[in-house]
């Protein structure tokens, strides 16, 4: 594990792992101006709903310091192996595999999500 995201509450009750509440957020862009009055877009994160257990949000929520094992490369790769498909159609299909070996199944996801929820239950 190399990189983490990691959440301070004011008065921390102790330390959960968790994954990100990425899908809890709508994006708004607000146009602005820097200090030499070009134009600036912010983008800026409203929570939808609650905090889901198990997220860094509903950590920080209650308190908890929340540590968010972190990944750089947020490539879709099953949209890039869809979109090489169509664009380059004579691409050989192993290299459309290895554009695709990356790819985590949703159910794995939910598993390990689940995981950490029950985890950190035992924990606590």
């Amino acid at each position: 594990m190399c990189l983490v995201n990691v959440n301070l509450p004011e008065k921390p009750k102790g330390i959960r792992w968790t994954h990100q509440a990425v899908q809890q957020y709508d994006g708004e862009v607000v146009p602005g101006k820097d200090p030499m009055k070009r134009p600036i877009y912010w983008f800026t994160v409203k929570p939808l709903e609650g905090e889901e257990e198990g997220t860094d949000r509903w950590a920080f929520a209650n308190h908890w310091v929340s540590i968010t094992p972190l990944r750089l490369d947020l490539t879709d790769e099953k949209d890039l192996a869809r979109v090489l498909a169509l664009h380059h159609p004579s691409m050989p299909k192993s290299a459309s595999r290895v554009v695709t070996s990356k790819n985590v199944s949703l159910t794995s996801a939910k598993k390990k999500r689940k995981s950490l929820v029950t985890r950190n239950k035992k924990l606590s």
